[in-house]
C-alpha cells in the first residue's frame, strides 16, 4: 500500500501543473514507485 496517493493534475499546486505536463509527456506517465513518484506531488522540486 502506498503512503501518497499517485499524483493527478489537479493534486499538484497550480502554479506548478505545467512542469507537471512536462515532467509526464518526458516519462511517458506519472511515475508510480520510486523517488520520482514522492516528486511528482511538487514538479518545481522535481
Amino acid at each position: 500500500m502506498a503512503r501518497l496517493p499517485t499524483a493527478t493534475r489537479e493534486s499538484v499546486p497550480e502554479g506548478q501543473r505545467d512542469i507537471f505536463d512536462e515532467i509526464v509527456k518526458t516519462l511517458g506517465s506519472v511515475p508510480r514507485h520510486g523517488p520520482g513518484s514522492v516528486m511528482i506531488h511538487v514538479p518545481k522540486a522535481a
